[in-house]
């Protein structure tokens, strides 16, 4: 039975980079800088990633091929973790005759009047978003916000908790708006009600226990009120194949971590963004804007992401061949802080293998290099790039640690 909650969780954020959030017109900044449901994106996103981490340690998340994907989650799979995100730790569920909406809600106020400024090209997001002479209106750092998280109503104490958990490392480790995965829109936590954690690492790790415990809970059907859905085992299926989706998982495929997550210090903001683009990255590695770097070499780069197609204008890089995939986000993430933050300053970088990449794609060049993707180069695309990333901050002389998994 529901009991009514008198939960109210106020969470103060400050943008350390360029805020960009499009309104009506794209290149148009939303007045409102930052919208609850920006931020309710975010924290869906990263609750789906800890439950699937979670099933896939425990060896019950193992996905499906296609002749497009290489690994995606199935529809049984993908279902179990919207039910445990949505229906168990209260971020709302759609489903035919279950649906349930969101036990939380969320507002967001400037702290003061706010004012676009407009860019054009500081960033690389930016260059390619002002393409054609375009001027993208965007927020500058340094402004404040207030998020204050309500809970409706409460069924899951501890499952809820979690979720808040979840909320305030969503916020983290990234960015909000266009280009958040590169950094822009990073938010430093400035003050918070709903822990006391100081340290980012052990805070992750609390909350990836906490996520095994509710999945197996749910495997062993301690929500009896809850319709039942079976959770098939995994482990017959092969043990080096990453997971189908994006997760906060402990386990190590053919030497490389499925997930790891960065603490970079010593460098501005504009450095490690610019890791991202390779006339910067060859700057800095070979001290030419021109060069072979790994990831060049080996035709790689696509491990950084792809972008969507942008008609008769590509003319050169990766093509994806399926009409079925039109884009695939980058699975390094990075966020910028600076001293204010509560867990403190440096730039946190996380990388995330998984399984949801097209099967072929074409690299367009001094000629066209048709490539396919399987699980061996998929690996050996992540462990190049993870190299590439070293050397490009060793050069820079920054220093960087792993914080998660210990």
């Amino acid at each position: 039975m529901a009991t009514t909650s008198r939960g109210h969780y106020v969470i103060h954020v400050r943008n350390t980079t360029p805020l960009l959030i499009g309104w009506y017109d794209p290149v148009k900044a939303d007045y409102l800088g930052i919208r609850p449901t920006e931020i309710k994106g975010l924290w869906n996103w990263w609750a789906r990633a800890f439950i699937a981490g979670a099933m896939y340690d425990l060896g019950l998340l193992k996905g499906e091929s296609s002749r497009d994907i290489l690994l995606k989650p199935s529809s049984r799979e993908t279902k179990i973790i919207n039910f445990i995100t949505g229906k168990i730790m209260g971020l709302g569920f759609a489903g035919e005759g279950e649906s349930e909406a969101s036990r939380f809600t969320i507002s967001v106020e400037p702290m003061k009047p706010i004012y676009p400024k407009t860019y054009r090209d500081d960033y690389q997001r930016i260059k390619l978003l002002s393409l054609g002479g375009r001027r993208i209106e965007g927020f500058a750092p340094r402004l404040s916000f207030r998020l204050v998280v309500s809970k409706r109503v409460s069924k899951y104490k501890f499952e809820e908790d979690t979720a808040l958990n979840i909320l305030l490392v969503s916020l983290l480790l990234t960015g909000i708006g266009k280009g958040g995965r590169r950094g822009l829109g990073s938010l430093d936590i400035t003050s918070q009600n709903i822990i006391r954690e100081k340290d980012l690492g052990g805070f992750i790790e609390k909350i990836y226990s906490n996520c095994l415990e509710i999945v197996e809970k749910f495997r062993d059907g301690h929500y009896r009120e809850l319709p039942k859905l079976s959770l098939d085992s995994a482990k017959s299926s092969k043990e080096d194949n990453p997971p189908p989706l994006p997760c906060i998982s402990k386990k190590i495929i053919r030497g490389i971590p499925i997930s790891r997550i960065l603490l970079v210090k010593g460098l501005e903001f504009k450095q490690i963004h610019n890791f991202f683009v390779r006339t910067e990255r060859c700057r800095v590695l070979t001290g030419s804007s021109i060069c072979r770097d790994q990831l060049r070499e080996s035709h790689y780069a696509w491990v950084l992401g792809l972008p969507r197609e942008l008609g008769k204008t590509r003319k050169t890089g990766y093509v994806l061949e399926s009409k079925n995939i039109t884009r695939r986000a980058s699975p390094v993430i990075v966020t910028y802080h600076e001293l204010e933050n509560v867990f403190g300053e440096g730039a946190y970088v996380t990388i995330l293998v998984s399984g949801d990449w097209p099967t072929r794609l074409t690299w367009i060049g001094a000629g066209r290099r048709p490539i396919e993707i399987n699980v061996d180069n998929l690996i050996d695309a992540y462990r190049v790039a993870f190299n590439e990333l070293s050397n490009y901050l060793a050069k820079l002389n920054a220093s960087m640690q792993t914080i998660w998994p210990r």
